[in-house]
């Protein structure tokens, strides 16, 4: 589980989010030397309570559609994380944004 408190967040309130490698973690959540959530676009090499992970990375599907649910989050069907760059935030769940369509609303950098 993503800890929301650890994320930082944009002016519009989406996640900040960059593929460079986690130098940090707490909780399940990986976070860059420069303080963002370290995501990765490759398929997940292993799971955490049902989130894949890559070199340490939340795998995620930047621009995805969302096929299944598990833990509150949306999945592609490749299992990674689907995200949303451009969707308006329409809700939280568990301290987290998310747009309309179930992704969670980043900001890549």
């Amino acid at each position: 589980m993503l800890c929301a408190g650890m994320i930082p967040r944009d002016a519009a309130g989406r996640m900040r989010c960059t593929v460079a490698a986690p130098a940090a973690g707490n909780g399940g959540t990986p976070i860059a030397a420069t303080g963002q959530l370290a995501i990765s676009a490759t398929v997940p090499a292993v799971y955490v309570h049902g989130v894949g992970f890559d070199g340490g990375a939340l795998c995620v599907d930047v621009g995805g559609t969302v096929d299944h649910y598990g833990q509150g989050y949306g999945f592609s069907t490749t299992d990674r994380v689907v995200c949303d760059a451009v969707g308006a935030i329409d809700h939280y769940l568990f301290g987290l944004p998310y747009t309309a369509g179930g992704a969670f609303a980043v900001v890549v950098e």
